[in-house]
């Protein structure tokens, strides 16, 4: 019988000594999180001025001579052309140069979000068993 009381103690001190200081609690699991990235794109419409040109004045000047041309006799003819060349460049080039534009811009958005992908065992630390000798009870 002593050595079988022997054998558990040794087995027992064994089984203490090389414990794992982390123990799983009760088969309890808790959520596992993962970060998952996602691109999204984001766009807006933006008012652009665009570039001058004179091109539509150039036109609308030329369309409003020979307009011009076409009314009236002798001096009155040389007005009327003067004044629809005067009139078709600022039409033309009103028709042209309008202002801004709206253009549509769009960018790639990175976002990150935080997923459930499974459980995994909680774990605790297991209790620390301090040890004490005798004579240092003084």
């Amino acid at each position: 019988m002593n050595r079988t009381v022997i054998f558990a103690m040794l087995m027992f001190s064994a089984g203490i000594a090389n414990a794992d200081p982390y123990s799983e609690s009760d088969g309890a699991m808790r959520p596992h999180y993962v970060e998952v990235v996602r691109p999204r794109q984001e766009c807006w419409n933006e008012a652009v001025d665009a570039p001058r040109s004179y091109g539509g004045a150039i036109l609308g000047g030329i369309a409003g001579g020979i307009l011009g041309n076409q009314v009236g006799g002798g001096n009155g003819r040389t007005v009327a052309t003067a004044i629809g060349a005067a009139t078709g460049a600022m039409v033309g080039d009103g028709m042209d140069n309008s202002g801004s534009r709206v253009v549509r811009r769009c960018r790639v958005v990175q976002e990150v979000e935080r997923v459930q992908d499974g459980y995994e065992p909680a774990y605790r630390e297991a209790p620390r068993r301090e040890y004490r000798d005798e004579e240092d009870d003084d």
